[in-house]
C-alpha cells in the first residue's frame, strides 16, 4: 500500500520509528535544485482567506528549503494546520498504535522469504541488518509504510519532516497550531484491512522497490521530482504504482487515503476558516491530496460529501476541487524571486 502515493498522502510515519537508527553510509552529497513552482493556493471567499500549501512529508534539504512565496505566506498566517498534531503525545499514540500484540512477531506473520527481503531492502541502503530486528514487533502496514522512504529513516531521526518543521515553526512564531485530523482518525485507515491483507500489501511494497531497483529508478527522488516541478500532471501520474497489485485492495486503499480524506479534510478546512473569519489560516497536507483524479473519473455533479454505497466510491476529487464547490475562490500562487540585497545590507 505504500510508495509515492502513499507517502505524500501520510504525515505521521516518522512517529512509527522505533527507538534511535543506526547511522548509515552515504556521501553526503545535496542537490541544490530549487523548487520553481510550490504547490501554494490562496483561498477566498465567505469573508475570509486562507493558504492551503501541498507538501511531501520527508526531512530532504530540497524539501524543507522553502520559497519564498511560501514563506511569505506562512509568515503572514495567523494560525497554522497540519494533517496531524507534531506534539510527542500523537506521536506516543501512532507508536502504540503501530505494535503488534505481545508475543506476535512481524517474521512469524510474513514468513521467512518476506522477512529475508526486508532485511535486505536495509542492507542495500546501507543500515546493518539489525535495523530490520527493531522493526519486528511492528504492525505490517507500518513496516509497509517505511520501506519506500528507507533512505531517510536515519535523518528522519534527527531531522523533522517538511510538515512537523512547519508545525513546530508556527508554535515557535506563536501561531495557533492544530492538526486537520488526529492520530486515530489517521490509523483507522490502515485498521481497516485485515492482517492477511496488510501482508498483501507489505509483499507489494516490496514488490514494488524490487521492481524500481530493476529499472534504476528511486521512488522518493522520483516523488521529490514531480513534487519540485509544480507539475499536478506528473504527481498524478505517480499513482498508477501507489495502491499495490490487488484490484480490490486497492480500489479500497485508494478511497480510504485519498478521496475520502479528502472530503474530510475540505470540510475542516472551511469549519476552521468559518469559525476564525478575522484570521488567515495556513494549511499544509500532503500534495497528492490536492489534484483529482484524471478528468474522465469525475463528473460535474460529484456530491461533497463521503457518502458512498456499497455499489458506488466517493468523489475522487482534490482539495481544490472541493474548496471551489464549496463556494471559495482557489488560486495557485505565482513562484517569487527572493528579493535583491540593497546597498549597504
Amino acid at each position: 500500500m505504500a510508495h509515492a502515493t502513499f507517502l505524500a498522502a501520510l504525515g505521521f510515519f516518522v512517529s512509527l520509528l522505533p527507538g534511535q537508527s543506526p547511522a548509515r553510509k552515504t556521501d553526503g552529497a545535496l542537490n541544490q535544485d530549487v523548487i520553481s513552482t510550490p504547490f501554494l493556493y490562496q483561498i477566498d471567499g465567505k469573508g475570509t482567506s486562507g493558504f492551503l500549501y501541498g507538501t511531501v512529508h520527508l526531512p530532504d534539504k530540497r524539501v524543507v528549503t522553502l520559497p519564498v512565496s511560501v514563506v511569505a505566506a506562512f509568515d503572514g498566517s495567523d494560525r497554522f494546520y497540519a494533517e496531524i498534531e507534531a506534539t510527542p503525545e500523537s506521536e506516543a499514540r501512532g507508536q502504540a498504535a503501530a505494535q503488534l500484540p505481545a508475543g506476535v512477531k512481524l517474521p512469524q506473520l510474513v514468513g521467512a522469504d518476506t522477512w529475508s527481503r526486508i532485511e535486505g531492502q536495509f542492507i542495500k541502503a546501507g543500515y546493518p541488518a539489525a535495523m530490520a530486528s527493531a522493526l519486528s514487533g511492528m504492525e505490517p502496514w507500518a513496516v509497509s509504510s517505511l520501506l519506500p522512504m528507507i533512505d531517510y529513516l536515519a535523518e528522519l531521526q534527527t531531522n523533522p519532516p517538511l510538515d512537523k518543521m512547519l508545525y513546530q515553526r508556527a508554535a515557535a512564531d506563536g501561531k495557533a497550531v492544530a492538526g486537520l485530523e488526529t492520530i486515530e482518525e489517521q490509523l483507522s485507515v490502515f485498521q481497516g484491512f485485515s492482517r492477511d491483507e496488510q501482508v498483501t500489501m507489505l509483499r507489494d511494497s516490496l514488490d514494488l522497490l524490487d521492481k524500481y531497483e530493476a529499472e534504476g529508478r528511486k521512488v522518493m527522488e522520483e516523488m521529490i521530482a514531480a513534487w519540485m516541478s509544480g507539475d499536478s500532471k506528473t504527481l498524478v501520474s505517480l499513482l498508477d504504482d501507489g495502491f499495490g497489485n490487488d484490484p480490490e485492495i486497492r480500489e479500497r486503499a485508494e478511497d480510504e487515503i485519498l478521496w475520502k480524506r479528502n472530503h474530510r479534510f475540505a470540510e475542516r478546512i472551511e469549519s476552521e476558516m468559518s469559525a476564525h473569519p478575522d484570521k488567515t489560516s495556513f494549511f499544509a497536507i500532503g500534495a497528492l491530496h490536492l489534484p483529482d483524479a484524471p478528468a474522465a473519473e469525475v463528473g460535474p455533479d460529484a456530491p461533497l460529501t463521503n457518502d458512498a454505497t456499497p455499489e458506488s466510491r466517493p468523489a475522487q476529487l482534490g482539495v481544490v476541487e472541493l474548496m471551489r464547490r464549496r463556494g471559495y475562490t482557489v488560486t495557485r500562487v505565482e513562484a517569487r524571486k527572493p528579493e535583491p540585497a540593497k546597498a549597504g545590507k
